[in-house]
């Protein structure tokens, strides 16, 4: 099939914007969470606390869903619509239940469920698109940008929703509503299973059926392991943010919200930059990203002032989130044309079982270095260049670099 190098028309590209906008909303919810711990006293605060980490597992339910029917027995456009309707209905659910901690609870399984439903369709529907892995690593970069401005509007609007009464927060979920109002009038289908077989040249009746069957290759899980890891060594930059900040220069979390919004808007900066990251370093784009998100972790386990931890931050955002999109990128070329939605849904499942494990990862972390939290920011600078190694040498051999390198010495 000819690579598609093409832009994709901008009317169609923001329709796939809205899919990605509400990938990361779980942080809405985050400002209400002192207050329940108020209403709720008889509920310990860890119970309470997994309002944000208990959608995380049944995400890669409705993930492992979405990606085994995405295009196959549901089309994108209808599995778009009831996607942001479950996220949108369970979402803002909490505000209206005047019972018990665990009924709300109840809701944020479900409203998890729709974010796993949500969370691979705007990367499938790009891949789908493009073929060209240059020009894939563009839009998934420019899609990672709307997630993370996703997150930030959300964050923001549930805190100040938060500030009226704990209960309104749920109500930033009201965004789900709009964005898919958006979805409507500006999505367009991606080309079929069938249309993209066919346009590879696929006609023999069994080699069609073939390759409709989903193929995964073992590298591909590989880097599903690798993204727990991932998930897991780089939680503790938030979640110990606010501490180090706390312990080092006597900042309250108002210094640390802001300069954590920062880091969301760095991040939003840093994806539209993956193209030309894949562009000059290749292979190893995902090591040189991981790199400079090792010098925000020193610059961060080292700093006295808020301006260096504005450097630090700031830094660590631009190289770690410059990378997720390569992840999503890669496993592209792991599979086949029946296997795009397992590429854009593997990832998701693997960093948020990362994300559920990362406490007992931060824990263990703290006993290592008796309680000091710039101690942690070392290890994670380690954990993370280790990563970026462990990344490359898994992709090293696979069919796209294999074919890359050997084009490159023919020259």
């Amino acid at each position: 099939m000819e690579m598609s190098k093409k832009p994709i028309a901008a009317s169609v590209s923001f329709g796939i914007f809205m899919l990605y906008l509400l990938n990361s909303g779980n942080g809405a919810a985050t400002g209400a969470l002192f207050s329940m711990s108020q209403i709720f006293p008889d509920v310990p605060f860890s119970t309470i606390s997994m309002i944000n980490t208990l959608p995380s597992i049944t995400l890669i339910i409705g993930s492992i869903l979405m990606s085994s029917i995405l295009g196959k027995k549901i089309s994108f456009k209808t599995a778009g619509i009831v996607s942001f309707l479950v996220f949108g209905i369970f979402g803002i659910l909490p505000t209206f239940i005047h019972g018990t901690f665990y009924q709300i609870l109840i809701a944020r399984v479900l409203y998890g469920f729709g974010a796993g439903l949500l969370a691979p369709i705007g990367a499938a529907a790009y891949l789908r698109y493009i073929r060209d892995y240059e020009t894939r690593s563009k839009y998934l970069g420019f899609g990672k940008a709307a997630d993370l401005f996703g997150c930030f509007m959300l964050t923001l609007l549930g805190g100040w929703l938060a500030a009226i009464h704990w209960s309104y927060t749920f109500l930033a979920y009201l965004v789900a509503f709009v964005a898919l109002v958006l979805f409507l009038l500006t999505f367009k289908e991606p080309p079929t299973m069938d249309e993209l077989l066919k346009a590879e040249g696929k006609t023999d009746a069994s080699e069609f059926e073939s390759a409709k069957r989903v193929k995964l290759a073992p590298r591909l899980w590989a880097i599903v392991v690798l993204s727990v890891f991932i998930g897991m060594v780089t939680g503790p930059f938030m979640m110990n943010f606010s501490s180090i900040i706390g312990s080092k220069i006597n900042a309250g979390p108002g210094v640390a919200g802001t300069l954590l919004s920062i880091f969301v808007l760095a991040g939003v900066v840093s994806t539209v930059i993956t193209g030309p990251l894949v562009k000059m370093f290749k292979q190893f784009s995902f090591l040189a990203g991981m790199v400079v998100a090792m010098i925000g972790c020193l610059i961060v386990a080292n700093a006295m002032s808020v301006a260096m931890f504005t450097v630090g931050i700031l830094i660590f955002g631009l190289g770690y989130l410059a990378v997720l999109p390569i992840i999503v990128l890669e496993s592209s070329t792991l599979t086949n044309t029946a296997g795009l939605a397992w590429a854009a849904s593997l990832f998701w499942i693997g960093m948020n079982v990362g994300n559920f494990l990362c406490s007992y990862w931060d824990g263990f972390m703290l006993k290592m270095v008796n309680g000091d939290w710039g101690g942690t920011y070392y290890i994670t600078g380690a954990a993370v260049v280790i990563i970026g190694i462990a990344w490359t040498a898994i992709i090293w051999g696979s069919p796209k670099w294999k074919k890359t390198n050997s084009e490159t010495a023919a020259k």
